[in-house]
């Protein structure tokens, strides 16, 4: 019995060291795989952070534009009243002089 023991102890130490091994290395890769979720949460905040800035920008882009082609449309209106003004005045004075030459 005691020889058995003995031989059963013999065994048993390999074991057990092979165990905590095992054990140490779960313990690692748990440690490595929750680095690797962290590092991939970082990347994934870095690339939407980087997604909404383009966004920003171009968001502020299409405004900047329709801003600018509102100002040149009313820039044009103007324009075009102006002439259209001053054309219809000169008409209405030379529709006067004709009435007043024909009168």
């Amino acid at each position: 019995r005691v020889v058995g023991h003995l031989e059963n102890r013999n065994y048993s130490m390999p074991f057990r060291s092979w165990v905590e091994f095992a054990e140490e290395e779960k313990a690692y890769e748990l440690k490595l795989l929750e680095s690797e979720v962290i590092v991939e949460r970082c990347r994934r905040r870095w690339l939407k952070n980087t997604l909404a800035r383009a966004h920003a920008a171009w968001c502020f882009m299409v405004a900047e534009r329709q801003r600018l082609r509102t100002l040149i449309k009313k820039a044009v209106g103007r324009m075009k009243s102006g002439l259209i003004g001053r054309g219809f005045r000169a008409w209405v004075r030379n529709a006067d002089a004709w009435r007043g030459a024909g009168a």
